[in-house]
């Protein structure tokens, strides 16, 4: 199988198959402690990790987190 790969709407590159599909991939999304409403994101590990994300103009999502907790 060959990988496709395509501009996203950010104008990066992604595989096609993987393209918007962060918060799929993101734990963050499923955790008590995100918040995405808000300046702090209601946890520094994710804060830091967008803050790269955004100076490097790239997409990390979060696989593994010491301080995740499962939204009820």
């Amino acid at each position: 199988m060959e990988d496709k790969f395509v501009l996203n709407e950010r104008g990066n590159w992604v595989k096609k198959t993987q393209n918007n599909m962060h918060k799929e991939h993101c734990i963050c999304w499923n955790c008590r402690n995100f918040n995405h409403l808000i300046e702090s994101k209601g946890c520094e590990i994710i804060k830091q990790v967008l803050t790269l994300a955004e100076e490097k103009e790239i997409v990390l999502p979060v696989w593994e987190c010491k301080n995740f907790s499962e939204k009820a």
